[in-house]
């Protein structure tokens, strides 16, 4: 009796995974662009900026508002800050399939990864509502014995009006993520979405006016003659994510008001596939399912894989067989692989593959579609070092080149020339020893071994001295 309970539970559960994939879908299949918004100041989306001084009284109008509420101490006490981020996860649970759409409209990326994106920030506003008092708490320190009985203690203390400028790529997540922090810090804000993912620009312009009062959280759209103005503006804080070419402009601007700002950038991050590693498969697996997801449109995903030449045939062959796994024959009618974000970028990275060298093992120039935004899962084996533009540039699109190494000083000197400081280092080894050579002799933004790309779910603060992220980049929901 017990097993036939068992089994009816299983089969239960297992229909109800069924109709919710089936659900998905069908929402997937429907799922429809928000209608066309304007801001006033604004150029209509779609269109060419241009700014006018409209634009720029409204932008200083509601710098000003920001300032003074936060001046007046408003933002600072437990009350506001739960407030903020309550009405934060109302929005979220109110307009979510509205936000998923709007990625998909943008990236073509599949319902349920998209649901993803927007899902996460839900538990990362729970966690920040539940750690709020402890980390508003004041802190204790030791006070030296001259100054006895006097006590010491360090306050935490918002830094004011903060401005975040979200990138296209997560337009949702990488928007919204650093403004819970901010909320949670007693800092109020202007949010500034990406203007070439316009469908969320638009969603973002006309929710957040509806949710939150313009002192608390604001929203300005444009493009780069917009952006280049609110910069202009003395902030307190900035939070940039974004490329490098831009991120130097962000922090010349920032350095006239000396303000203080996180850079989150882009960079190249190396898989390393050591000939100790403990399965190749399920290395490759791992390696093709971080790459493409949202067609490499990841800075964190592994720009290239660096492999030992005695395991790189039976990695190649891996590598292909779960390509052709996750998207099948044809990736261009794979429901599960998204497309480049604008025709421009798809040239960009087309221009990447004529400029390089190797042998393709699959996809290619010849599959790409560039007013389709598509360039196909592709896999390069040993591209020149020094000559592709593969390995001297950020690809930031659905292209895997394979490069070998013979040693360990062979491996560090090739990671080192393509990029002195990479972004991430996935590192895939069975041997300790292997992994701490490697740990020490390379220096990386992170290391993660034997997976990629699960450093972005860890709640822990990560600090970083390398040019990707400048100053702290600390996660809303650290625990201690």
């Amino acid at each position: 009796r017990l097993r036939l309970r068992l089994r009816l539970r299983l089969r239960l559960r297992l229909r109800l995974r069924l109709r919710l994939r089936l659900r998905l879908r069908l929402r997937l299949e429907t799922a429809q662009p928000p209608k066309a918004h304007r801001i006033r100041g604004t150029a209509a989306i779609g269109k060419p900026s241009t700014m006018t001084d409209a634009f720029k009284a409204e932008a200083g109008g509601l710098h000003s508002s920001l300032r003074r509420r936060f001046l007046a101490g408003e933002t600072r006490g437990y009350e506001w800050r739960r407030k903020q981020l309550k009405t934060l996860g109302k929005l979220l649970e109110e307009h979510s399939d509205s936000l998923i759409g709007a990625i998909v409209a943008d990236l073509k990326r599949p319902w349920s990864e998209a649901a993803m994106e927007v899902k996460i920030l839900q538990r990362e506003i729970n966690d920040a509502l539940r750690n709020l008092r402890s980390w508003m708490r004041p802190t204790w320190h030791w006070t030296h014995m001259l100054v006895a009985p006097a006590k010491q203690e360090a306050r935490p203390e918002p830094l004011g009006s903060a401005l975040v400028i979200g990138p296209y790529n997560y337009p949702v997540n990488l928007l919204i993520s650093p403004l819970i922090g901010a909320l949670s810090a007693g800092c109020n804000v202007m949010l500034k979405p990406s203007e070439i993912s316009k469908s969320c620009e638009r969603l973002f312009s006309e929710l957040i006016p509806r949710y939150f009062e313009r002192e608390d959280v604001c929203c300005v759209t444009g493009g780069v003659p917009e952006t280049t103005t609110i910069l202009a503006l003395n902030w307190d804080f900035v939070f940039f994510t974004g490329s490098r070419k831009v991120g130097k402009v962000v922090a010349s601007a920032c350095a006239q008001h000396l303000t203080p700002n996180v850079l989150e950038l882009g960079g190249k991050a190396a898989a390393l596939v050591d000939s100790s590693v403990t399965s190749v498969t399920e290395a490759a697996k791992r390696i093709v399912w971080t790459k493409f997801v949202n067609a490499g449109q990841t800075c964190m995903c592994p720009d290239y894989v660096i492999c030992h030449e005695s395991v790189v045939d039976e990695l190649c062959e891996e590598l292909l067989r779960w390509t052709k796994t996750f998207y099948g024959e044809s990736p261009k009618a794979s429901p599960d692989f998204a497309r480049l974000v604008s025709p421009a970028h798809a040239r960009h990275v087309v221009h990447m593959l004529e400029e390089s060298d190797g042998e393709v093992l699959c996809g290619g120039l010849d599959a790409a579609d560039e007013e389709a935004c598509y360039v196909p899962p592709t896999i390069i084996k040993n591209p020149t070092l020094g000559r592709s533009a593969v390995l001297s540039k950020e690809i930031f699109g659905p292209v895997l080149p394979v490069i070998t190494f013979s040693t360990f000083e062979d491996s560090v000197d090739k990671i080192t020339t393509i990029d002195a400081e990479p972004l991430a280092l996935y590192i895939f080894s069975g041997s300790t020893s292997v992994q701490e050579r490697y740990l020490a002799q390379v220096r990386s933004g992170d290391a993660i071994i034997n997976d990629c790309f699960v450093q972005v779910k860890s709640p822990t603060p990560t600090l970083t001295l390398i040019p990707t992220t400048l100053n702290l980049y600390l996660n809303a929901n650290p625990r201690r």
